[in-house]
């Protein structure tokens, strides 16, 4: 069901979905891979070190077979998103028992973010597979004796890691947790060294490449490139800046201040040293940003099933006493959960997508949730009416079914309304990119506000700078690109893009070449530079 679901999605969406902001990158990295210009993405402006290279890994490897690296990021996490099923599968049959197993591999069969997400390319999809199969194994890992479980759970999680850095986080609170288990359970310490071990080997030997990779090119050791650079951001946006003045914002001397206007390694180098005092500070202030726009996506998010998803997963925790098993099992989900939620507090600005990690651990809570309620429907039914065995478990069969898709029922309907969750279903903006490819053929500078268009086009990405429309013409003569894209998408990130769309770029050197769109919403114009001249 969830590979017919997913690839009915993918067929009938992808030819009129474009690939999406990070997905244009996570591309390029593949594209360049795979012809050995090394791991550099559409900026072109120095090694990649804030994406992991797992995903752009295995779409370079597919893209041998497809020929091009957006069908091949799509069927990585066509295949990986229906993988999904199995460790929810297992996670559930392993605490709850076999029909709480069989309702959550449904839900995540037939769950519409999920379907939706296993069509794009985005790295979550994969991530959420790996990770939720590293937790599965730390699971059986609690029986502590077994090497398989140990050296799975070690290698799904740096997999995990490979592919989201925040993921390097979950070995440590796993190795925690496991530690703090073997202590009220009176273990010996020989046995606990040697469980720890074995996750711990397998995790080492996976991740040590890309450590190694990020530590020579920064000069340092490093676990991430991403934290600095959402660091950066943040500490701007604290100080009164809103996201694109933060992230592409210039000064007056045309310096880029914004990390997303330079390359990865710059970023990082300027963020210097940090006291702790000042990672406090902006701990406390992202948290109050952030915690509650997250609390209100987990609670009040349609596309989720909230707040429906939230109710069946609280029923799943109070409605039986737990026992001690349990409760070891049920501690290591909300330590994972709980890191989750921290690690998101964190982040420079929210974007809906980063809460999906979330959905397979409400899902799998909200499955047994169903079957409590179905129990107690069948439990009750027998006792009113005296009805017969058979008869009442058609009564709790109904009432999983009933439940079930009153719930994924209301998560389509909510999916629909919600669109702004992908940015992935706008095909104009991949017509404009391939008409772009076509009327240049070749290497070429496109600036946009994002990445989409210049993949499409087969050129480099410049992005356009946040600052007065005066400042910004010259900060283009600077950098002197050959096409400049304007669409209304990219209003709140460049405050003059309203203007220079209604009375066109204040720059004789600017000949308007395309321009489509019925809407506003959906106008793109395309500009090209005549760059044989620096006058304006």
């Amino acid at each position: 069901m969830a590979l017919s679901l997913r690839l009915g999605w993918l067929v009938t969406h992808s030819q009129t979905a474009n690939i999406g902001g990070e997905g244009s990158e996570y591309a390029r990295l593949a594209d360049n891979l795979r012809t050995g210009n090394g791991y550099v993405g559409i900026f072109n402006l120095g090694p990649q070190l804030m994406f992991p290279p797992l995903y752009p890994v295995l779409i370079a490897s597919f893209s041998l077979i497809t020929g091009e690296a957006e069908l091949a990021g799509r069927l990585v996490s066509l295949i990986m998103g229906t993988c999904l099923v199995v460790p929810v599968f297992f996670m559930a049959l392993q605490i709850y028992g076999r029909r709480t197993a069989f309702i959550a591999a449904s839900l995540v069969a037939a769950h519409p973010v999920l379907v939706k997400l296993s069509a794009e390319v985005y790295s979550e999809a994969l991530y959420l597979t790996l990770l939720m199969s590293g937790v599965y194994w730390s699971l059986r890992s609690l029986e502590f004796e077994n090497l398989r479980n140990n050296v799975l759970a070690g290698a799904f999680f740096a997999l995990a890691y490979l592919t989201r850095p925040e993921a390097i986080a979950y070995p440590f609170l796993v190795g925690m947790t496991i530690f703090a288990v073997a202590v009220m359970s009176r273990l010996k310490p020989k046995q606990v060294v040697r469980c720890l071990a074995r996750m711990a080997v397998p995790f080492v030997l996976l991740a040590a490449p890309y450590v190694g990779y990020l530590s020579i090119q920064t000069g340092q050791i490093r676990l991430e490139g991403k934290s600095d650079i959402n660091y950066l951001i943040g500490r701007r946006m604290n100080s009164g800046m809103n996201y694109g003045q933060a992230a592409y914002g210039i000064d007056e001397t045309l310096t880029e201040q914004g990390p997303f206007l330079m390359g990865n390694l710059t970023a990082i180098r300027s963020v210097g040293n940090r006291s702790l005092r000042e990672v406090a500070q902006y701990l406390v202030s992202a948290a109050k940003r952030n915690g509650k726009v997250l609390f209100q996506i987990l609670s009040t998010s349609r596309s989720f099933g909230s707040p429906i998803l939230i109710v069946l997963a609280t029923l799943c925790f109070f409605r039986k006493t737990w026992s001690h098993k349990r409760l070891i099992q049920e501690g290591l989900l909300l330590v994972i959960v709980s890191s989750i939620f921290l690690i998101l507090l964190s982040v420079q600005h929210f974007w809906q997508r980063y809460a999906f990690p979330f959905l397979p651990f409400l899902i799998l809570w909200a499955s047994n949730g169903i079957a409590e309620i179905s129990e107690w429907a069948e439990d009750t039914t027998r006792s009113i009416s005296c009805m017969r065995l058979g008869r009442s478990k058609l009564i709790r069969i109904a009432s999983q079914c009933a439940v079930s898709t009153m719930l994924l029922v209301f998560a389509t309907s909510g999916m629909a309304e919600e669109v702004g969750m992908f940015h992935g279903g706008k095909s104009h903006i991949k017509e404009a990119g391939l008409w772009l490819r076509n009327y240049l053929p070749g290497p070429k500078t496109v600036m946009d506000v994002g990445g989409v268009i210049p993949y499409y086009a087969g050129g480099s990405w410049v992005a356009l700078p946040y600052a007065e429309s005066s400042l910004a013409l010259k900060y283009i003569a600077y950098k002197r690109p050959q096409f400049i894209v304007l669409s209304r998408g990219g209003s709140g990130i460049t405050p003059y893009m309203d203007e220079w769309i209604g009375n066109g770029i204040p720059d004789k050197n600017a000949k308007l070449i395309y321009s489509t769109g019925t809407t506003p919403q959906e106008k793109i114009m395309i500009f090209q530079l005549d760059t044989s001249s620096d006058g304006q």
